[in-house]
């Protein structure tokens, strides 16, 4: 009780037959009760966690090792090893905490996964939702991202990222929005470039077209000729316009096929301008499926 251990304490092993009494302990760096057998109670409270814990393979365990009011250093982490352990028995918020897997142990990846799967179901049985988020998200990113996952390292980040950026694993449906938005203005901002050729050869909107060069005060065949000499008024001006076009494709559930340009000489930049009025327009269905 209130012992300190410098450096290393090493329990592999070790048997328990009595209490095994650790309250108010201090752990510096780090703590190995790997292969231990606790026969009696077990006393952590108010223990000071070091960074890296080691609980591997203690199957032998009379009752529940709770680390709900250990004490864990401000400015870090405790590195958690549970390889092999019956994890129904250890208590705690994950948090705080971050599963270790040595890379000494060589532990493949089906036994990793298995240990990320009981250790979710002892957080969610204990009604830690914010522990079992956190520790969700890091198994999401495990199973992209580890060297023996079925992704392949490049896809694998690559899903990771996505995954990650696009919803926060499906945890944070607040990313979507804003990551429509900022699709929906991209698009709008590349459309601005060439927004005449879209409106005219793509998809037709003649209102559009109307509407701006009303907004000109020119007829439509003036208003190009108009402004030859100063491209960076057109394309500002054009701004407006091109949002609500790419509105019309993007957030629409329908289009109207007749204003497509693509039914005679289906061939060189036609093919091409199908393919990109499909691509906005079936990415603005899947963006709208997630929100």
């Amino acid at each position: 009780m209130g012992a300190q251990f410098a450096s290393t304490a090493d329990f592999r092993w070790a048997q328990f037959d009595s209490i095994a009494n650790f309250k108010r302990a201090q752990f510096d760096s780090i703590a190995n009760f790997s292969g231990a057998q606790f026969k009696s109670d077990i006393d952590f409270n108010k223990v000071a966690l070091p960074k890296y814990l080691g609980l591997s393979n203690i199957t032998r365990i009379t009752n529940e090792l709770d680390l709900t009011t250990a004490i864990i250093n401000s400015n870090q982490i405790c590195n958690i090893n549970l390889t092999g352990s019956e994890i129904g028995k250890f208590r705690f918020r994950y948090k705080r905490f971050k599963l270790w897997f040595p890379a000494e142990d060589s532990i493949d990846y089906e036994f990793k996964a298995s240990v990320y799967q009981d250790l979710l179901k002892k957080q969610m049985d204990e009604g830690f939702t914010q522990s079992h988020e956190i520790l969700d998200k890091e198994y999401r990113e495990f199973q992209y991202t580890d060297g023996q996952s079925q992704y392949g390292p490049l896809w694998g980040h690559f899903m990771n990222w996505l995954d990650k950026t696009w919803w926060g694993y499906g945890y944070d449906k607040e990313l979507v929005i804003r990551n429509v938005i900022i699709i929906y203005l991209l698009l709008s901002l590349f459309n601005t470039f060439m927004f005449r050729h879209l409106t005219v050869n793509v998809y037709e909107a003649p209102k559009i077209n109307e509407w701006r060069d009303e907004t000109k005060g020119s007829k439509v065949g003036e208003w190009r000729n108009e402004t030859k000499g100063s491209r960076v008024g057109l394309f500002f001006k054009s701004i407006p316009f091109s949002l609500f076009y790419t509105a019309q494709i993007f957030f629409g559930v329908k289009f109207f096929g007749e204003r497509l340009k693509y039914k005679q000489n289906l061939q060189g930049w036609k093919i091409f301008n199908l393919i990109y009025f499909f691509t906005i327009y079936l990415g603005g269905l899947v963006c709208l499926a997630y929100m």
